[in-house]
C-alpha cells in the first residue's frame, strides 16, 4: 500500500484524490452554497452557530472551524452526504463504501451509548 504526497494532490494506493482542489476558499464556497439552499434555523440547529454567524457563512464572509464542520456533518445528514461526495469520500457507484462508513459510525455510536 503506497502513499505519496505531492504538491498538487494526494495519492493513496495509486489513486489520485478525487477532489485535489479542496482549499479553504473552496470549502467556504461549498459551505456558503449549501447554507444558502436551506433555512438559517436548520443550519443553526445543526452547527450551534448564531443567526449572524450563519448569515456570514451564507454570504461567503466566513468559513467554518473544524468543530463547526464536524457538528454540521453530524447534525445534518444531507450536508454530510454532499460533503462526503464533494471531498471524494463517497463517489457515485461506491455504495459499498457508504455502507462500510455507515456500519463504522453505527458501531462507534453504540460503543459510546
Amino acid at each position: 500500500m503506497g502513499m505519496s504526497l505531492g504538491k498538487s494532490s494526494l495519492k493513496i494506493q495509486g489513486h489520485e484524490s478525487p477532489n485535489s482542489s479542496v482549499t479553504t476558499d473552496n470549502l467556504v464556497d461549498f459551505c456558503s452554497a449549501f447554507a444558502r439552499k436551506h433555512p438559517i434555523k436548520r443550519t443553526q440547529a445543526a452547527t450551534g452557530l448564531s443567526k449572524k454567524q450563519v448569515e456570514n457563512i451564507r454570504q461567503g464572509l466566513s468559513g467554518v472551524s473544524g468543530t463547526t464542520l464536524t457538528r454540521w456533518i453530524m447534525g445534518d445528514i444531507e450536508f454530510m452526504a454532499e460533503y462526503a461526495e464533494w471531498v471524494g469520500i463517497i463517489r457515485p457507484g461506491e455504495g459499498d463504501k457508504a455502507k462500510a462508513l455507515t456500519m463504522l459510525v453505527n458501531a462507534h455510536v453504540r460503543s459510546c451509548a
